[in-house]
């Protein structure tokens, strides 16, 4: 409940469409994830640990 109340990214719309996913064209890339951009870049150069297994 907290964070639907305070979050700005969580959105309640009890009056609107119930499936809006089918609203979104073939065309539209619709962000539905925020990803840290600056811990991949600072990643980069690192050796995969995977190539240790």
């Amino acid at each position: 409940m907290y964070t639907l109340r305070n979050s700005p990214e969580v959105m309640v719309n009890r009056i609107g469409h119930p499936q809006p996913w089918n609203n979104v064209k073939q065309h539209e890339n619709p962000k539905l994830l925020t990803i840290n951009k600056d811990f991949f870049d600072s990643r980069k150069g690192l050796e995969s640990p995977s190539k240790n297994y």
